[in-house]
């Protein structure tokens, strides 16, 4: 069951058959939610990238242009991201993509329908960080870090 913020976001924000329904009530049914991860404190969750065959020193290397979901794969990062069936799929486990940094990163690689993509990772690295420091909150104790946040990835079905 949606929580109540996400359930008014939904509302105020999204205006869809989908999620909408004809009488105007809210089918929660539309929607599917589930709360992302957020323990990653360090930019070296990235490093399998630069280590791999998708972006040695850091250039995203291309490949034959690929249509998934209806979105252009024409480089190996951006194949390892939604590509079920990429031969990289492997670096990153579920648990690994369930990460709030993967689902930022992933946006900003996929970008939408004007994307204008990018050959190197270091762009795609500086804004993820930018953003994650921006939308969570951190605590320290003495001996912990704690990193405070509500993310949720939501997906139309």
């Amino acid at each position: 069951m949606l929580t109540n913020l996400l359930k008014d976001f939904i509302r105020y924000n999204l205006n869809s058959n989908n999620i909408i329904g004809i009488d105007g009530k809210f089918e929660e049914s539309g929607i599917n939610h589930e709360e992302l991860l957020t323990n990653v404190m360090s930019m070296d969750f990235f490093d399998r990238i630069l280590s791999s065959s998708i972006a040695p020193n850091g250039n995203i290397r291309g490949c034959y242009e690929d249509i998934v979901n209806e979105i252009p794969i024409n480089d190996l990062l951006k194949d390892l991201l939604i590509n079920n069936n990429s031969e990289n799929r492997d670096l990153y486990s579920m648990e690994d993509r369930k990460q709030f940094i993967f689902q930022l990163f992933k946006l900003l690689v996929l970008g939408g329908n004007m994307n204008q993509p990018d050959t190197k990772t270091d762009r795609y690295l500086e804004l993820t960080k930018g953003i994650y420091k921006d939308l969570l909150t951190i605590y320290k104790d003495r001996l912990l870090l704690y990193i405070y946040s509500l993310t949720y990835l939501l997906t139309y079905l």
